[in-house]
């Protein structure tokens, strides 16, 4: 392992080597040898559990198989393995580096090169990625299209209206906890119903008294315009 990512910590080494266990370990079934009628699990209600994040929320812990036998033996093992690895993974030692990539190195190549065997082919191509055009695409037609939604605003104490854009929301995900040297999660992106282009990025601070709330409104053309870009598009990738 210490030859494996040099300049990772073990944190990245053991998520990275785990995820790939299961990929290249997984066989895709078949409705003849796995699918049998008389292999097919009795009805009950998913296992749930409450998530620590939210409140009075439970989601299902794994997903189970619907039929019996040894590919659904083989697929609880796994999913105890992996539950067990994600538990456990912030024990590892980790680490941050603030170092930025030079000018002529390709931050792509440079991730392909280590994840590209257990990368999944890519088929939306994106001429340049920090565009406020790139960000439109990414919302619209990419990662983002299935958080898109029509903006509402109240137009009276009773009454709730369109206001005409179109928003994809990270928001919620502000007052998450970070580690030590990383900025919060956060930003709401508006785009204009008829252009798509973005209109403005409406960041939410994460609150330092539970009746405290504070929001930036960053557009087009301010001073720190890219940045906050920059941390919508990681909200919306570590969202999804």
């Amino acid at each position: 392992l210490n030859s494996f990512l040099l300049e990772s910590d073990w944190y990245t080494k053991i998520l990275l080597l785990s995820y790939k266990k299961i990929l290249f370990s997984h066989s895709r079934p078949t409705a003849r040898s796995h699918m049998l009628v008389e292999h097919l699990a009795p009805k009950r209600p998913l296992l749930t559990n409450y998530i620590a994040y939210a409140l009075n929320i439970r989601v299902p812990l794994k997903s189970e198989e619907d039929f019996t036998g040894a590919r659904a033996a083989t697929a609880a093992r796994g999913f105890s393995l992996s539950r067990w690895i994600e538990e456990n993974l912030h024990k590892l030692p980790m680490s941050v580096s603030s170092e930025r990539f030079k000018a002529g190195e390709d931050p792509v190549r440079y991730v392909m090169e280590r994840i590209g065997d257990a990368y999944p082919t890519v088929t939306t191509v994106y001429r340049e990625k920090l565009t406020d055009e790139a960000l439109t695409q990414l919302c619209f037609f990419g990662l983002g299209a299935h958080r898109l939604y029509r903006a509402r605003t109240l137009s009276s104490p009773t009454e709730v209206v369109d206001s005409g854009d179109f928003v994809v929301r990270t928001n919620f995900l502000a007052d998450l906890p970070v580690r030590e040297g990383l900025d919060s999660y956060g930003g709401d992106a508006y785009f204009d119903e008829t252009t798509w282009r973005i209109k403005k990025i409406v960041r939410k601070l994460p609150r330092q008294q539970p009746w405290e709330s504070e929001e930036l409104t960053y557009r087009p053309g301010d001073p720190e315009w890219e940045y906050v870009k920059f941390v919508f598009r990681s909200s919306l990738f570590s969202l999804v």
